[in-house]
This record gives structure tokens, C-alpha cells and sequence, in this order.
């Protein structure tokens, strides 16, 4: 957390309203990762490696752009 307010997104928002969105979006991503682990593996049956590398990159992403624009944004 400290680290992507401080140096990622260099942000300035209140940690009253920062903190518990940066938690809602770690847990989204929690969720999204074991949502597509398990259709990667189960519906597409990629390999774990694969389905992993992917979720990940996935999880990355949205992790971001939430974090970038509604954790640390200025609305």
C-alpha cells in the first residue's frame, strides 16, 4: 500500500479513504485469480502454468488501472 501511494501513483488521498479501497481491490483481485484459475484449468484446461501466468497478468492489470483510477484518482 505504502509503496503505490508513495511512488507508483504519488497520491496524495486521505488514507481514511485510500486503505479500505486498496483492501476491496486486493480482494477483488483474490477473487478474479481463483475465478479464472478455475476456468482456465477446468473449462479450457490449460496447463497450471499457463492458467497461472495468465490470471496473473490479468489480475495485474485490473489491479492497476482500479488502484489508479477509484483507489488513489481524485473522484
Amino acid at each position: 500500500y505504502v509503496i503505490n501511494r508513495r511512488w507508483t501513483f504519488a497520491s496524495d488521498v486521505s488514507h481514511l479513504r485510500a486503505f479500505p479501497r486498496f483492501m476491496v481491490v486486493a480482494f477483488i483481485g483474490i477473487g478474479i485469480n481463483a475465478l479464472a484459475m478455475l476456468m482456465l484449468l477446468r473449462m479450457v484446461g490449460l496447463n497450471p502454468w499457463a492458467s497461472q501466468l495468465l490470471a496473473t497478468i490479468a489480475v495485474f492489470l485490473l489491479g492497476y488501472f482500479l488502484n489508479k483510477w477509484w483507489t488513489f484518482g481524485r473522484t
